[in-house]
């Protein structure tokens, strides 16, 4: 299981101070693991 390492942040929402870079890091980890189990 991929997932952020930190809650949804409802209290940043619309402030400009959330940072989104955990968010792509999991995605970007899960589009690697993903394109890993793929037959070839």
């Amino acid at each position: 299981r991929v997932a952020v390492d930190h809650g949804t942040a409802l209290e940043l929402a619309g402030t400009g101070r959330a940072d989104p870079s955990s968010l792509f890091a999991a995605a970007g980890l899960c589009a690697a693991l993903a394109a890993r189990s793929l037959p070839a």
